[in-house]
C-alpha cells in the first residue's frame, strides 16, 4: 500500500503519504469492493447459472485483494482469485497469467479472458486465452451470447 500511494503522491508532485493519509485511502479503497457495478455482477451470475467456472484475476493490492475475496458477493461466485498484490506481478506480465491459469485449474485454450484493457486482453491472447474486451455490461451480455451459442458450450 505504502508503495502503490507514495507513487501517485509522487505523480501528483506530492510528497510522501502519511501514516494517517495512507490508512485513509486504503480504507477507502477496500470500501469500493463492498458494492461492485450492479451489471457487471448479474453477467457473473449469469454465466454461473450456466455452469461456467469463474475466476478474478486482477491487479488489485494486499488490501483489495484480501476484502474481495472474503465479500459476500464473491464468495461461492468465483472460484479462483489471482490478486497481483500478493504475487507482485501484474498484468499484463506472463507469470500472473500463468499464475490465474493455474489457479483456475483449467487448459488455457478453454479460458475466456474478459479486460478492459488492451494490453491485459493482448497478453491473455498471446497466453492462448480466448479474450473478449468489456465495455459495458449489455454488450459483454451480448458477445458471450454470441460466443455460448456459436461454440455450443452449455447448449440449454
Amino acid at each position: 500500500d505504502r508503495e502503490f500511494w507514495d507513487s501517485v503522491a509522487g505523480d501528483c508532485g506530492l510528497g510522501e503519504t502519511s501514516e494517517e493519509t495512507l490508512a485513509a485511502l486504503v480504507a477507502e479503497d477496500v470500501s469500493r469492493s463492498e458494492d461492485p457495478d450492479p451489471a457487471a455482477l448479474q453477467v457473473a451470475r449469469e454465466l454461473h447459472a450456466r455452469g461456467l467456472r469463474l475466476g478474478i484475476l486482477s491487479n488489485a493490492p494486499v488490501a483489495i485483494a484480501r476484502a474481495i475475496e472474503n465479500r459476500p458477493w464473491a464468495v461461492g461466485l468465483f472460484e479462483s482469485f489471482t490478486f497481483s498484490g500478493p504475487l507482485g506481478e501484474t498484468k499484463p506480465e506472463r507469470a500472473i497469467y500463468r499464475r490465474a491459469v493455474h489457479d483456475i485449474g483449467a487448459p488455457v485454450e478453454e479460458i475466456l479472458f474478459i479486460d478492459d484493457r488492451t494490453p491485459n486482453l493482448r497478453a491473455a491472447s498471446l497466453m492462448g486465452m480466448a479474450t473478449l474486451q468489456w465495455t459495458t455490461a449489455p454488450a459483454a451480455r451480448a458477445a458471450l451470447e454470441d460466443l455460448l451459442d456459436r461454440t455450443g458450450a452449455l447448449a440449454s
